[in-house]
């Protein structure tokens, strides 16, 4: 009977072992790593060891860039994600973050920014703007004394004694008002000037300590929970990567700066949420210094050759034709105030007001534009960190 009923027996243990393989979950590698308790691949990636050189790695690309980088990004105005390739780590990812880095290349009391490389910046003329505009005064007012005592010299060649005396004390009366003009422009912008070096300085070391006790709150705090591992990747980053002091550092010194708060009204706002670098105060010092040398008298001496001649001095002769140069002091309120006259989804618009008034108000900007045209033409490619 048992072997009657042998074949029946063998035969169902098959279809039901058949029907289990057929309606049973496969055995995917997620229910494996679970069975056996094993991290994913994703886990081991979140939770490794955090590599110091590579840290150290990323913060030597920042510090490359801020040295080399012949780049800006958003310079034409407020770009979405300009602000924090160009200065990552730094708080442009914020509200308002790219209206302030595009701010930073139209005020002089922002630095004037054309590179994110300071040494592109040196070479663009925008470290010794106040050097190159004095040179150009001492060399006017040269010309003024030599031409006065040229004209003198032909008035005694025909006994004109008393015109040549006075065309000589014209010509050093108009080197004189000049020199007062300018000198009167120079103690107006020093205010403004150490304004931003104290901001720089003061609100760095600010900063600074901030993140330091940011840094060792977060180590101590993994370490009591016993996260070993946490504690190394908090001091890891914390202290080599650019997130942390060292991207910190370098951000306060040769960056433009940190940006602290959101920006919606750059006029009040920039002041207490931006943080300013040495290398920004550095920049702003020279264009605002530059301004004050820009400075005319406000009544100019008439040129000794129209009053040798006897001729009244009209508007063209009084004085050399410039453009109004508004007090360097006051240029980056006064342009902020224009983008905060709307709402701030309408930041790029008023951006646009603030350079095209900005460019008719200072000369000097010209080389800038023309400097930009021929950046945006070529696009750039792995200078920075996105």
């Amino acid at each position: 009977m048992l072997n009657t009923l042998r074949p029946f027996t063998a035969g169902a243990i098959a279809v039901i072992g058949a029907a289990a393989v057929i309606t049973g979950p496969p055995d995917t590698a997620p229910r494996t790593h679970d069975a056996l308790g094993a991290p994913s691949t994703a886990e081991v990636a979140l939770t490794a060891w955090q590599n110091p050189f590579v840290a150290l790695l990323d913060s030597g690309e920042m510090a490359e860039n801020y040295v080399f980088g012949g780049y800006y990004n958003g310079a034409e105005g407020p770009t979405p994600g300009a602000g924090e390739a160009n200065w990552p780590s730094a708080g442009f990812d914020q509200t308002g973050g790219d209206v302030l880095n595009f701010l930073l290349t139209q005020q002089p009391a922002l630095g004037n920014y054309f590179y994110v490389g300071f040494l592109e910046n040196f070479a663009a003329g925008a470290y010794l703007p106040a050097l190159q505009q004095w040179q150009i005064n001492v060399a006017d007012n040269i010309s003024v004394v030599l031409s006065g005592l040229n004209r003198a010299a032909r008035d005694l060649a025909t006994g004109q004694w008393a015109e040549a005396g006075e065309t000589v004390r014209e010509a050093f009366a108009t080197v004189l008002a000049n020199v007062a003009a300018r000198t009167e422009a120079l103690v107006a912008a020093l205010p403004q000037i150490l304004k931003t070096f104290a901001g720089a300085v003061i609100g760095g070391t600010q900063f600074l300590a901030a993140k330091t006790a940011a840094v060792v709150k977060e180590v101590v705090a993994r370490l009591s929970t016993g996260n070993l591992e946490g504690a190394w990747n908090a001091a890891v980053d914390g202290t080599l990567g650019p997130s942390g002091i060292t991207g910190a550092l370098l951000n306060l010194n040769t960056g433009a700066g940190v940006q602290t708060g959101p920006i919606l009204n750059p006029a009040s706002d920039i002041p207490t949420n931006f943080v300013p670098s040495v290398r920004t105060a550095v920049q702003a010092a020279q264009w605002t210094l530059r301004g004050a040398l820009e400075a005319e008298p406000t009544v100019a001496a008439p040129p000794p050759a129209a009053a040798a001649n006897g001729e009244t001095p009209t508007a063209a002769t009084a004085a050399p034709e410039t453009l109004d140069v508004p007090d360097a002091a006051d240029a980056a309120p006064d342009a902020v105030e224009a983008l905060a006259a709307d709402t701030a989804p309408d930041a790029a618009g008023a951006a646009g007001r603030a350079v095209s008034s900005g460019e008719d108000a200072t000369p000097h900007r010209g080389a800038a534009a023309r400097d930009r045209a021929h950046r945006s033409a070529a696009p750039h490619t792995g200078r920075h960190r996105s």
